[in-house]
């Protein structure tokens, strides 16, 4: 069942303004699956499973056929596909202690509140997109830096422009949509119109070379005023390129053999194995989440230091959250992992 908010030792209206402060702060952050996956908000009273419905391409064959005057043509079927799956809780908890007596009223505990608000929703964001950068590297659908290599332990080459047109490539033959639009970072649901685009997020450590290849563009020189996306460095090809550091290297599980990549963080020895790093590249409807966003999916739970059994002074108390959490992988065509080494600078 999903939690329903728990005021817990404080009032109603503090507790609906310590909801909204963690979501604001949690939308404030680089959250960038957040904005791209296809919402199922996970409502009261129903089982923890989730099932996301798609619709099978209907193909072409019968409908380009031309039209036999008075003979009605026999149609297409359509066929649906459901990928399901389980949300889990998480969530974590501060310790308070007696200083806070009254969460509810002065001033200093409103900037107390304001404190761990943003800490705790920092928290939360950080850690629900990192779950997600976790399933969507697991995709099956898998290009190599410069593309001669076949596995990961064989990676040995800088992402160039070839890998994007590659990936581009297998976007336009599966016809995958660009994206047009993103959810916005707000405590509420709603979308923004986007210049369209494929998406890649990769690791920071890579935005270096990114900036070195022939016709990327930074996002501070496009010619258009539409909005940017989180954490959004540029564009290269079809792609509007976000860096985010929850997209995280397979340490030391390439090549070797020269000192100009990262391995275990730093620069390659020569005879150590080269971090590979994941470029996640996506287009429209090609995952699903259960989102931060939202009152009714994120719990706060307050308790101020009151005496009881083992608290008998009245010393601690604690603020935590909870939430549910789900990520899919809705169609594997609709998204790639472009796996490539970070230049040591």
């Amino acid at each position: 069942m999903p939690p329903i908010n728990t005021t817990q030792t404080i009032t109603h209206r503090t507790n609906g303004y310590m909801i909204g402060r963690f979501l604001r702060e949690g939308q404030m952050r680089k959250m960038v699956f957040e904005r791209f996956g296809q919402v199922d908000v996970l409502p009261k009273n129903e089982s923890h499973t989730v099932s996301w419905r798609r619709i099978n391409n209907l193909g072409i064959s019968k409908a380009k056929a031309a039209l036999v005057e008075g003979v009605t043509p026999s149609g297409t079927k359509v066929t649906y596909e459901d990928i399901t799956g389980v949300t889990e809780q998480i969530g974590d908890w501060i310790p308070l202690t007696d200083v806070l007596m009254d969460i509810s009223d002065s001033n200093k505990s409103k900037k107390l509140i304001n404190e761990l608000m943003y800490a705790l929703g920092k928290q939360a964001a950080e850690v629900k997109e990192e779950r997600r950068a976790d399933v969507l590297r697991a995709g099956s659908n898998v290009f190599y830096a410069g593309g001669t290599v076949t596995t990961r332990a064989t990676v040995a080459a800088k992402v160039t422009k070839g890998d994007f047109r590659r990936v581009e490539r297998s976007f336009s033959r599966n016809r995958v949509d660009k994206i047009t639009k993103m959810i916005s970072a707000s405590p509420n649901y709603g979308t923004t119109a986007i210049e369209e685009g494929y998406v890649a997020v990769f690791h920071p450590d890579i935005t270096p070379t990114m900036r070195d290849i022939p016709g990327f563009v930074l996002a501070k020189d496009y010619g258009h005023d539409g909005p940017r996306l989180p954490g959004e460095v540029g564009a290269i090809e079809g792609f509007r390129c976000c860096e985010a550091d929850v997209v995280k290297p397979w340490t030391a599980s390439g090549s070797s053999g020269a000192t100009t990549f990262l391995s275990g963080g730093d620069k390659s020895t020569g005879s150590n194995a080269y971090d590979v790093y994941p470029i996640i590249c996506f287009g429209a409807n090609a995952y699903g989440i259960v989102p931060l966003q939202g009152a009714e999916n994120v719990n706060i739970l307050v308790n101020n230091p009151s005496a009881g059994k083992g608290n008998e002074l009245a010393q601690e108390g604690s603020i935590g959250w909870k939430t549910w959490d789900l990520t899919a992988r809705l169609n594997e065509v609709n998204m790639a992992r472009i796996e490539v080494c970070a230049e040591a600078l």
